[in-house]
């Protein structure tokens, strides 16, 4: 976490120099230069560099154009900030409020440790936020099956997806493991 806070700050640093938002400064760079700043060591089992070049370059055509449209529209985000573990039930609610008052269209809660709390805490989120959508952090320190055996316990409460680990098949929504990111299921 404190690399990733290092590697954040200093891109933040380069932004600012340059006097564009990060999205911005990202979505200009040249495909061979974002290749070229990203360490693939952890990811190179699941994508090589030459693999990612060749999806950035495929995704050059209409980039102008995306690149104006999230200049007028913005670009739906979430916040984590009332979801970390160890929050009162009262800062949990308040956070969620102030996030759904700020105009964050989804809140992300970590889940861990006792499922009676999770259960109680995504509770309390929903009546906070009423419909708007809820994802959850499984990746404190289970292997896939039992965070999968978790989730379903929380299923009630219509997570709208679910972070890593995941398995080749949602336990919220049963379909292929990333293709439900972002997109809302009935049932």
């Amino acid at each position: 976490m404190a690399c990733g806070a290092l590697v954040s700050a200093l891109w933040d640093i380069r932004a600012r120099r340059e006097k564009k938002p990060l999205w911005l400064l990202l979505s200009e760079m040249p495909a061979r230069e974002i290749v070229d700043v990203v360490d693939f060591t952890h990811i190179r089992d699941a994508l090589s560099p030459e693999q990612a070049l060749d999806i950035l370059l495929a995704g050059e055509d209409g980039k102008a154009a995306r690149i104006a449209a999230l200049r007028v529209n913005g670009f739906p985000a979430y916040t984590t900030s009332p979801g970390w573990l160890g929050y009162s039930d009262e800062k949990l609610v308040r956070l969620s409020k102030e996030a759904a008052a700020d105009g964050f269209s989804m809140i992300k809660l970590k889940v861990d440790g006792d499922i009676n709390d999770d259960r109680r805490r995504m509770a309390l989120a929903r009546q906070a936020v009423g419909d708007l959508p809820i994802a959850i952090d499984a990746n404190q320190r289970w292997e896939v099956s039992e965070a999968i055996e978790w989730v379903n316990q929380l299923a009630e409460f219509n997570p709208y997806w679910v972070e890593e680990p995941t398995s080749r098949k949602c336990p919220v929504h049963g379909m292929a493991d990333s293709s439900h990111v972002g997109q809302r299921q009935s049932g």
